[in-house]
């Protein structure tokens, strides 16, 4: 699977798949998501408290989260770009 797209960064043409019960998911309401990507590199175990949210269907880790009360969600792709994002930013700010 190719991680480095050519298409302008507000297209998502890659798939991740979400597992139900996450932050992520309670974003979202989906278990899949078109997302951007244009990374060289990837998270390759999660850490201690880090649970691995979203993948794509290669294995490659996409989203995850600190196992905490607060909103600790990292993602691998660039949502800043994509407009069908702004539910992500939507949910930090609350948290906030």
């Amino acid at each position: 699977m190719k991680h480095r797209q050519e298409a302008l960064a507000e297209y998502g043409p890659h798939i991740v798949n979400i597992k139900q019960g996450t932050k992520l998911y309670e974003v979202f309401g989906e278990k899949t998501l078109l997302v951007n990507t244009f990374h060289h590199q990837a998270v390759k175990d999660s850490g201690k408290g880090v649970t691995v949210t979203a993948s794509a269907d290669d294995g490659v880790i996409e989203a995850y989260e600190m196992n905490v009360d607060q909103f600790v969600v990292g993602v691998q792709w660039h949502p800043e770009y994509m407009e069908s994002m702004n539910r992500l930013f939507s949910a930090f700010i609350q948290a906030c």
